[in-house]
């Protein structure tokens, strides 16, 4: 079905925008606030009288890396799965309506895309959190690597961050893809 930009623009309401962005700053907030808790709780000194074997944070931090390097790739080929012109059929007529099924896929699919990404993310910061807790960390700097998978999360949602014109053109190009 071919619908324009113009037509996409006056079916695309403010609060169809706004509903998708507001998911991707809400969890973009959550690791935001949950690194600045980790942080700062890492400025204070452990209750723990000798440091942990590091061995336990050698396996966590391999585990980070390999929900990090599964994560994302994974993420995007979903978020391309889900959004394939396959998901839009049958379209409806109203050019209206198809923008409005179009809406609810990308919504679906920037979901999925953003929790695949955030796991990652959290589960970095938790090593870290686990690692100040068990006077692992100061001696072990290395575990602060965690930290990259968070810092990648924000870049990437950065990077994907839906603006009005991003959104139109995903819409347009989805229709354009649906079989008449």
């Amino acid at each position: 079905m071919q619908i324009d930009q113009s037509e996409i623009e006056v079916n695309l309401s403010e609060g169809d925008l706004r509903s998708i962005q507001m998911i991707q700053l809400a969890l973009v907030l959550g690791v935001f606030l949950f690194m600045g808790v980790v942080v700062v709780l890492t400025r204070t000194p452990t209750a723990v009288p000798t440091p942990t074997d590091p061995q336990l944070f050698k396996i966590l931090s391999g585990v980070n890396a390999l929900l990090l390097l599964q994560g994302y790739p994974v993420a995007f080929f979903l978020f391309g799965l889900l959004t394939k012109p396959e998901k839009l059929e049958p379209l409806p007529a109203e050019p209206q309506e198809a923008v409005g099924k179009a809406l609810g896929v990308l919504r679906s699919a920037v979901i999925v895309r953003a929790a695949l990404l955030e796991g990652p993310a959290l589960f970095g910061l938790v090593v870290i959190f686990l690692a100040h807790g068990q006077g692992a960390l100061e001696p072990n700097g290395w575990i602060w690597a965690n930290a990259l998978a968070p810092l990648l999360f924000l870049a990437a949602t950065g990077v994907t961050f839906l603006t009005r014109k991003r959104l139109v053109e995903l819409v347009e190009d989805r229709l354009s893809k649906v079989p008449a």
